[in-house]
C-alpha cells in the first residue's frame, strides 16, 4: 500500500482486488470492526500483507 496512491486502492475496491481475510472489501475508507491483529490485507493477486499491531 505505501507505493500506491489512494486513487489507485479505490479503484481496486471498487474493482473487487481488494480483500481483507479473503472477504472483498468495497469502501477502503471505512472503520475496520473487531480485531485487527494478524488480518491478510491483499491487493490484486501479487501483494499480500499481514497485518500486526505493536503497542
Amino acid at each position: 500500500i505505501r507505493d500506491r496512491a489512494r486513487s489507485a486502492v479505490r479503484r481496486l475496491a471498487a474493482g473487487g482486488g481488494l480483500r481483507l481475510d479473503g472477504t472483498p472489501v468495497s469502501d477502503p475508507d471505512a472503520p475496520l470492526a473487531g480485531e485487527v491483529d494478524g488480518l491478510r490485507l491483499s491487493l490484486g493477486k501479487k501483494q499480500h500483507l499481514h497485518l500486526r499491531l505493536e503497542d
